[in-house]
């Protein structure tokens, strides 16, 4: 995949089709439509998509509140992996979480996702605690 290939949008209730199928690919206890559709019109979110050749690729939603910044979910299709997608979608979330002026941003990852760990770890975040039961 080239870099010019990929074109990252605001997500949309016409995207959520394609996510709620990658969502469910991905995880065993997927958001759902509710959860997304309430981020797509919070404010106070940022909730984008990355279309590679027409389709869902991947996609990323954080939301904000004063100085803090909060990646809620960060997800690229199980086809589309290892191609920096995930590095561009966070790259661009925090720079724009930058502009909304958050100096904090955080975000939970399972301890046993080492890739989602090394991309967090190569982009600045560090541990700070585990959060036990977190994940089903």
């Amino acid at each position: 995949m080239k870099v010019e290939e990929l074109v990252i949008e605001q997500m949309g209730s016409r995207h959520l089709d394609e996510i709620l199928a990658i969502e469910r690919k991905s995880y065993s206890t997927p958001w759902s439509p509710v959860s997304f559709k309430n981020e797509i019109y919070n404010p106070y979110s940022i909730a984008l998509v990355a279309m590679l050749g027409g389709a869902v690729a991947g996609y990323i939603i954080a939301n904000y509140r004063f100085n803090e910044g909060h990646v809620l979910n960060l997800t690229v299709h199980p086809q589309h992996t290892r191609k920096k997608i995930g590095t561009h979608l966070m790259e661009l979330v925090l720079d724009m979480l930058r502009h909304r002026r958050c100096t904090i941003v955080y975000l939970e990852v399972r301890a046993s996702n080492t890739g989602a760990r090394g991309l967090y770890e190569k982009l600045g975040f560090r541990e700070t605690g585990r959060r036990k039961f977190y994940y089903t």
